[in-house]
């Protein structure tokens, strides 16, 4: 199923119950009130919220409402930690800061289908800047699945439900093919080729837009559509 949160109702937002192609919502609110509630009681708040999702889904629901995904706040806006893996062997080493940036919708692993293999997801990542592709790695590629990292960072810590892993840049061996998902990696992939980055730094007015679709072309996350502005 696909979970989202309104922007209403406080910091933590409302959560929702997202159709499967991203074009409506119900409010969940009757099952729990924010999207990390429902994860620290999933054991009974999982079966309500999927059998909301079939109920959306089969378009059976009279409170459903259209959804505009822009306009959704991160499913879950603040949460008890945020530990980001380096989970891409391949990747090339640059300062890399914590990122956190989220896509509008969260999504449980059964949704993604036969593209959910070996704790990963067995997709690549489209990443466009200013309408050009910039790359399209796999994730795949990951040198150790989504479980493994869980259960490194659970032995030298107390990890609470609702507590995001990251796996890294997403990054291939093939890079000079499938292009970066990172403007600093590329960056180092030029210094270690030429002796010289080329490549320019995001500038006020540039647009990055990173989506991950389904192997029919359809959005699965929502897309991270974002515009460099000043801040203020």
């Amino acid at each position: 199923m696909k979970l989202g949160t309104l922007r209403e109702g406080g910091r933590d937002g409302c959560l929702i119950v997202v159709s499967r192609d991203l074009k409506h919502a119900v409010r969940a609110s009757g099952v729990a009130p924010t999207l990390l509630a429902a994860l620290e009681s999933w054991s009974t708040a999982a079966p309500a919220l999927e059998k909301l999702s079939a109920a959306l889904n089969a378009g059976s629901l009279a409170e459903a409402f259209e959804l505009d995904t822009r306009k959704l706040l991160a499913p879950l806006p603040r949460t008890w930690a945020w530990l980001d893996g380096s989970a891409f062997h391949s990747r090339r080493p640059h300062a890399r800061g914590v990122q956190t940036c989220s896509t509008p919708v969260a999504v449980t692993p059964d949704e993604l289908g036969p593209a959910w293999r070996d704790g990963r997801v067995c997709l690549p990542v489209h990443v466009h800047w200013n309408g050009q592709e910039f790359g399209h790695p796999d994730a795949s590629a990951m040198g150790f699945g989504f479980h493994e990292l869980i259960a490194h960072a659970a032995y030298s810590r107390t990890l609470s439900a609702g507590t995001i892993i990251g796996s890294g840049t997403i990054s291939n061996e093939s890079y000079r093919l499938v292009g970066s998902a990172c403007v600093a990696e590329r960056h180092a992939i030029e210094l270690i080729d030429s002796g010289a980055a080329r490549t320019e730094y995001l500038r006020f007015g540039d647009r990055v837009r990173i989506e991950m679709c389904d192997p029919q072309g359809h959005s699965i996350f929502g897309a991270i559509d974002q515009k460099m502005v000043p801040a203020g």
